[in-house]
């Protein structure tokens, strides 16, 4: 398994575990005005979550295959957020085509 792992491979875990453990507590919980609408905070977690789902896919889909790491993507991301499955889906449908 640990042969599989490609250099883009572990430079992506890197990412995600640098946002999860540097970026997301650095960020404010306060809204930007006007009508604070935008929260920092909220939004580095969209962001761990969709990452954590597409990360979670991509580990399934290795481990299993292509149609089961598909369906275990959808079940665990539909458990956590039913915004970040197709986001993720969406991501690795383009990745795959281009």
């Amino acid at each position: 398994m640990v042969a599989r792992i490609s250099k883009a491979d572990l430079f992506a875990t890197q990412q995600l575990l640098v946002v999860a453990l540097v970026a997301l507590p650095l960020l404010t919980d306060q809204g930007y005005r006007p009508l604070d609408a935008i929260d920092p905070a909220r939004t580095g977690h969209m962001v761990l979550l969709i990452g954590g789902v597409s990360s979670v896919g991509f580990v399934a889909s290795r481990l299993l295959g292509a149609g089961r790491g598909l369906v275990v993507t959808g079940v665990v991301g539909g458990m956590v957020s039913s915004t970040a499955v197709p986001l993720a889906a969406a991501t690795s449908a383009c990745a795959c085509c281009a």
